[in-house]
């Protein structure tokens, strides 16, 4: 099984809560933010675990 994180995001107000375990009406993050990168016409990369060398599993770059 790969990385998850599950929560909500509201897009409006733009905010994000997350769980530890998905729960009713929760959807799985890291795919949805990816969705809204390719959406707006963004390119998504995955490297693997071993490849990113942070504290947490998850890098972003965003640029305007």
């Amino acid at each position: 099984m790969g990385l998850q994180q599950w929560g909500t995001f509201e897009a409006g107000g733009r905010d994000v809560e997350c769980h530890r375990k998905p729960e009713a009406g929760d959807v799985e993050l890291l795919d949805q933010a990816a969705g809204y990168t390719f959406a707006k016409g963004g390119k998504v990369y995955i490297n693997g675990l071993k490849e990113v060398q942070m504290k947490d599993s998850v890098a972003a770059v965003f640029r305007y």
